[in-house]
């Protein structure tokens, strides 16, 4: 029990954890009588700017902070109480989930992660213990200003990994054993484990989107039924000769699968542009404690594998039938309100493949620019083709777009006269991958921007790098 007040307001009352560099404490808001979640940064002088935008943070995984400032010349950080259990907790008292409730965890804490990447943090500290279920359903990343602020040389591959360990827990995989000799377990849901286990992981915007896939596919897949682990151990010993030739069928497949990963694995580090990673890394990071990287190095392949969805580079067009990087011929400003003009001159810069320039609205006085419906980029295609995904880096983050397409003369007009093709988003964090829903080939899409969010002088945003994925007419 402790005597201590912060800020006059958070009596701290028992220690719940500690980490190196701070200390989290059970306390009470004086304020309200409400049960709170104190963290007190050690030696932590340089933590402004990464406190602020832990402030920043919203996700229905992540922890909402409450407060934070510095009381008495120490930090703080102030979050909701805990409730529920962890994930280990969890895991221990109910039965084991299967693949596709699994994946679909893990879609969510991918996603959580995203969230925190983009903002140049990193929760270092993943683990079934710092997760918490509830009666929400939603599994909630806790301890992120400890784990961020107490371990700034982590990068964003090692949450991945941790991500990948995480997975195993919620399957009842043991340390060392491959996943695709225990039985229930999908190839796809295992090969996606072993590629977030390897140096180079997907980013968590991909990993998010390949679990996705694997939840909506393991429904569909035999092998991927819920497993009892307590049934599991009980079973008898497979000694006939059936029993073999399935162990080295999986045998077999495991080899082929994991062959796959590492492939694609080189396949990924041979297309990464170091340099402009290294200058990435040099005007992204969040200064002070906080150092990382904020996504992967742009490529000309969209990321993606044999059998797990966009994980590695996909192959030349040649070799697969899978999405590919579609190509823009030419890109369009429009203001259909006004001028028809929305800095078009510049509008080029949204797909020259680098994330050093970018297109940028106008300042407006309001998030609505007065009234108007909106603005948005044309982006021609250089040949028709079923599009699945765009994936949007912007800045900064809050506009309010959807996707829309056409097929022979746009109108000149928008977004009256052309096909919605998306859901409208948020785009909530840096990159925001948009699935895009229409069946038939396309020649034009129409980003349409219909709010803005708040800059130095106004309202306004930029768009870094648009790329564009799916199948060519044809292929």
């Amino acid at each position: 029990m402790s005597n201590r007040v912060i800020a006059r307001r958070y009596a701290l009352e028992v220690p719940e954890s500690d980490a190196p560099g701070c200390v989290s404490w059970r306390a009470r808001d004086l304020s309200t009588s409400g049960d709170v979640l104190v963290t007190l940064l050690v030696g932590q002088q340089e933590a402004d700017v990464a406190l602020a935008a832990i402030a920043e943070l919203g996700h229905p995984s992540l922890a909402v902070v409450l407060d934070h400032g510095v009381d008495e010349g120490a930090r703080f950080v102030v979050t909701p109480a805990r409730t529920g259990v962890t994930l280990r907790t969890a895991l221990v008292k109910r039965p084991l989930p299967g693949v596709a409730e699994a994946a679909r965890i893990g879609a969510q804490l991918a996603d959580a992660l995203a969230t925190l990447h983009a903002r140049g943090l990193v929760h270092g500290r993943l683990s079934p213990d710092t997760i918490v279920v509830d009666e929400t359903g939603l599994p909630r990343i806790e301890d992120v200003p400890a784990g961020t602020l107490a371990r700034p040389a982590l990068r964003p591959a090692d949450d991945l990994r941790a991500l990948a360990d995480v997975l195993r827990a919620l399957v009842g995989a043991s340390a060392g054993v491959p996943l695709i000799e225990t039985p229930g377990i999908s190839p796809q849901f295992a090969a996606l484990v072993q590629s977030l286990s390897l140096v180079y992981p997907p980013d968590a915007v991909s990993a998010c989107d390949a679990l996705r896939r694997v939840a909506d596919s393991a429904g569909r897949d035999p092998l991927a039924e819920p497993v009892d682990s307590h049934a599991a151990a009980a079973l008898p010993d497979r000694g006939s000769a059936r029993s073999t030739g399935r162990r080295l069928t999986f045998g077999v497949v495991a080899v082929l699968v994991s062959g796959v990963v590492v492939l694609g694995a080189i396949v990924a580090a041979n297309l990464i542009d170091r340099r402009e990673a290294a200058a990435r890394i040099e005007q992204q990071a969040i200064p002070g404690p906080v150092v990382t990287v904020m996504g992967p190095a742009t490529s000309t392949s969209e990321p993606t594998s044999i059998s797990v969805p966009a994980i590695v580079p996909q192959q030349p067009a040649a070799a697969t039938t899978g999405p590919r990087r579609i190509e823009v011929s030419s890109v369009v400003a429009i203001d259909p309100r006004r001028d028809n003009i929305e800095n078009s001159a510049t509008a080029w810069r949204a797909t020259d493949r680098s994330l050093n320039t970018g297109w940028s609205t106008e300042r407006y006085k309001e998030s609505g620019m007065g009234g108007k419906d909106g603005v948005g980029l044309v982006l021609r295609l250089a040949v028709p083709s079923r599009v699945i995904r765009i994936v949007v880096d912007s800045a900064p983050v809050g506009a309010t777009v959807a996707v829309y397409a056409d097929r022979g003369v746009e109108p000149t007009a928008g977004p009256e006269g052309w096909a919605l093709a998306s859901d409208v988003v948020e785009l909530v964090r840096r990159k925001t991958v948009i699935r895009v829903d229409r069946r038939s080939p396309a020649t034009t899409l129409l980003l349409w921007i219909s709010s803005l969010p708040a800059v130095a002088d106004g309202f306004g945003v930029t768009i870094n790098d648009v790329q564009i994925f799916g199948t060519p007419k044809g292929a």
